[in-house]
């Protein structure tokens, strides 16, 4: 009761741990990995690259997390991440262990752990789920097996085994006690699910009159510069930039020589005599093919039509017969060798089934050390004779990106996380190391200039702030026509007369709920939530929307269904809860990572 109690007093510092009940398959077992937790939260290595509130991480211990979640990608997607799907599952990992960190800090600060009670009756009395689901105490049912378990409790050989089992409650029991504590606090009442399902099911179906901003044509000379200028001086926050920066980069590419793709090309017809003399085709598809999707399955496509194939290659594979091996065939994504083994017909679509080897043009070894060793040089040489100066002594083309923010971007290079941490922790003139970028090459920079925080110079936005005086100026305009039009409908029978003889065009949408996109006008919460404030044949007062401005009329409402609701009830009230869980934990942990002092090393090993 005391540990519930204080738990209840520190409910601001107790809910962001009720997390882990939906990211533990990232901190506690896919990040960890099988890791000792306490020792990589210990921060015994110098060689830090994250702090969280004076606790350090060095760098091993993060790079054996990382490892861990890299390894465990790989087994599950049988491939390596690559290019952007690499940056977000770094960004995972990095925030994991952060979240770790904090995790881990709490549970110390306010002594949430398991007694040893808890352990016994967890293990003696009543089985945790966390043993139960352990494959050594189920039957060939999967279920739950007690004459196993027990059998397992008095095997006096076990005990590593049950040290194990007890660490893992140690672990996780403390979730569970937070989740329940927080679930007692968190309820989704009749109210809010009546209003759900009418937000999810009453729909209505109105006519429109809309005056579209774009409609409504501002000429430059009528926009005065007095007006540009109040503007500037009224919004200048809008006008905020943060610090931006600018690189000189040079590139060694990557891109296959004319030798590699030679012997490509002399790869392909040695693999096509082969299968023309009786190899067997599947399994030099699983040996050679880099199609990841179908060299598992020795090269084969299955059926396909018509339009569903890059045109070479489907031209290829029509022309030709039933067991015949046709290429190489040259496409966007490489040569292939291709073998029709059924043709047939199928709602009088032709259709045929085929394999192939997919070889692409990729850089040899050779060509990928070259340009390694070339950028190595530069990196190393222009640290002391200027990035510049050796560019241009050495006939080497150097590349200037466009001033950018530290969010990953970097124009020129695309997303580049670890390039542009390193470039916001460099000093103008100071080398980089070598980069690699994936399907491009080796990358070498320094900070061509930086551009500090500030306020944009009105001669800057003027262009800007011109087209944001006219919309403004075009809204009154439509505001007026759309109030003009409303003042003469004195009854809702007359909205089609006054629209006819205004020449006014009248739409009508199809029913739709109050979050839908509606054809003609968009996802635009303005116009919905005032069609649905409307009874059926009554009109709105004038709309801005974010288009323009619509005055409505609501032509029919399907209602709210009682009955329905009640069916649907406790599956909607589930639902929200887990909403509502989502939502507070996402708060809390985002609250939490707010308040405490978190530095990030990267920019110094990567």
């Amino acid at each position: 009761m005391a540990v519930m109690h204080k738990m209840r007093e520190n409910m601001t510092y107790i809910l962001f741990f009720l997390l882990i009940m939906f990211v533990a398959s990232m901190t506690i077992g896919g990040l960890v990995g099988g890791a000792n937790i306490l020792d990589i939260l210990s921060g015994r290595n110098p060689d830090t690259i994250l702090a969280v509130n004076d606790q350090q991480i060095s760098y091993d211990q993060y790079n054996r997390v990382r490892q861990n979640q890299l390894e465990d990608f790989r087994q599950k997607n049988n491939t390596e991440p690559s290019g952007y799907q690499l940056q977000q599952l770094e960004d995972q990992i990095w925030q994991g262990m952060i979240i770790d960190v904090l995790k881990q800090q709490l549970i110390d600060k306010y002594d949430l752990n398991v007694t040893n009670e808890e352990i016994k009756y967890y293990i003696f009395t009543n089985p945790h789920p966390i043993i139960k689901m352990d494959k050594n105490f189920q039957n060939e049912k999967n279920e739950f097996d007690p004459a196993r378990y027990q059998a397992a409790l008095a095997n006096q050989e076990a005990d590593l085994f049950w040290q194990y089992k007890e660490q893992q409650l140690r672990t996780f029991v403390p979730y569970e006690k937070l989740d329940a504590e927080i679930k007692a606090t968190i309820r989704v009442t009749d109210a809010e699910l009546k209003d759900e399902y009418k937000r999810r099911n009453v729909k209505v179906k109105a006519k429109y009159v809309s005056f579209d901003y774009a409609k409504y044509p501002v000429a430059d000379d009528q926009i005065s510069d007095s007006e540009i200028r109040s503007y500037y001086n009224e919004h200048k926050d809008d006008f905020k930039q943060e610090e931006q920066r600018k690189l000189h980069y040079v590139l060694f590419p990557t891109t296959p020589s004319e030798k590699d793709s030679n012997e490509i090309r002399n790869l392909a017809q040695t693999l096509l005599d082969s299968v023309r003399h009786g190899a067997d085709f599947a399994q030099l598809a699983e040996i050679y093919s880099d199609d990841p999707g179908s060299a598992e399955k020795g090269g084969d496509l299955g059926y396909f039509g018509r339009g569903m194939m890059v045109k070479p290659f489907e031209d290829a594979a029509f022309a030709a017969k039933k067991g015949e091996i046709v290429g190489p065939v040259e496409t966007v994504h490489g040569l292939h060798i291709i073998k029709v083994e059924d043709r047939k017909r199928e709602n009088k679509e032709e259709k045929v089934k085929a394999r192939h080897i997919l070889l692409k043009f990729k850089a040899s070894r050779e060509t990928e050390d070259t340009a390694r060793d070339m950028a190595d040089y530069f990196s190393d040489k222009a640290a002391s004779e200027g990035f510049v100066e050796l560019a241009q002594a050495e006939n080497i083309k150097i590349d200037t990106t466009t001033y950018f923010r530290n969010t990953g971007f970097i124009p020129g290079l695309g997303m580049q996380k670890h390039i542009s941490i390193k470039a916001f922790h460099s000093k103008p003139g100071e080398v980089s190391r070598v980069y690699y970028i994936e399907n491009r090459g080796y990358v070498v920079f320094e900070v061509a200039d930086i551009q500090e925080d500030r306020i944009q110079p009105f001669d800057e936005v003027k262009s800007r702030i011109m087209n944001l005086v006219r919309r403004e100026k075009q809204k009154v305009l439509a505001k007026e026509d759309a109030q003009a039009f409303h003042v003469k409908l004195t009854a809702p029978e007359e909205f089609e007369k006054v629209a006819a003889a205004d020449s006014l065009k009248i739409q009508e949408t199809d029913f739709f709920t109050i979050d839908a996109y509606v054809a003609g006008v968009g996802r635009d919460p303005k116009f919905n939530g005032a069609a649905f404030h409307l009874d059926v044949n009554e009109f709105s007062l004038p709309v801005e929307g974010s288009r323009g401005y619509f005055v409505i009329k609501v032509v029919d409402k399907q209602d709210y269904d009682a009955k329905k609701f009640a069916e649907s009830k406790d599956q909607l009230r589930q639902e929200l809860m887990q909403n509502k869980l989502r939502m507070y934990y996402s708060d809390w942990v985002e609250n939490l990572k707010k308040q405490a002092e978190i530095k990030d090393y990267r920019y110094v090993f990567y």
